[in-house]
């Protein structure tokens, strides 16, 4: 069988950073460590790999969109957080989400009932 020659490094931070996106996307941040360890790791190497303009514009925006999936992970793990602290809070009132998604008591806020035809 013939050997297949490891993958360069630009391929490798490139599948890793494919990886961390899966990862993200998928809610396995078990493995986060794991991938951050090798991009370290992959990073070292690369700053003594020359490597023509556009390909760092490739893996700069793969890196962007990782920084914005974290960031919106990071918000739906803080959202979860307030909402299971306001049901052991006993969960004063009832709450919906409006079109743009931000929480709302759910009913009246004036405390008078809406009748609708």
């Amino acid at each position: 069988m013939p050997r297949s020659e490891p993958p360069s490094p630009v391929d490798a931070i490139r599948q890793l950073l494919l990886d961390e996106a899966a990862a993200l996307r998928d809610g396995r941040f078990a493995d986060l460590s794991r991938i951050a360890a090798r991009k370290e790791r992959l990073a070292d190497t690369l700053a003594a790999f020359p490597l023509p303009a556009p390909e760092v514009s490739r893996l700069r925006a793969l890196a962007e969109r990782n920084t914005a999936l974290t960031s919106a992970v990071m918000g739906g793990i803080r959202a979860a957080l307030a909402v299971l602290a306001d049901a052991r809070a006993g969960g004063q009132s009832l709450q919906t989400y409006d079109g743009r998604g931000a929480r709302r008591p759910l009913g009246s806020e004036s405390g008078q009932t809406v009748r609708r035809a």
